[in-house]
């Protein structure tokens, strides 16, 4: 499948969609057998979200007169627990 994004914003909300799912993954395998290797893929994970995140803002605010997809309601797909 091949998605085509058109703007900056569309493409971190893409990228931070998929983090989510490794996340959910390394989360996971962190249940399964709790170690160093485990925990440090989801401080990864924890760290990508957060690089992508400061871009997102970083982003939306060289865009004056865009609203934000955010505050628009729409949020990727992370897992809360």
């Amino acid at each position: 499948m091949t998605i085509v994004q058109d703007t900056l914003g569309s493409e971190i909300l893409l990228d931070l969609s998929g983090v989510c799912v490794e996340l959910a993954d390394a989360r996971r395998h962190l249940a399964e057998r709790d170690c160093g290797v485990n925990r440090a893929l989801v401080a990864q994970c924890h760290a990508r979200i957060d690089a992508l995140l400061d871009l997102f803002l970083e982003a939306s605010a060289n865009c004056p007169g865009h609203g934000s997809p955010l505050a628009a309601g729409v949020r990727p797909a992370c897992p809360t627990a």
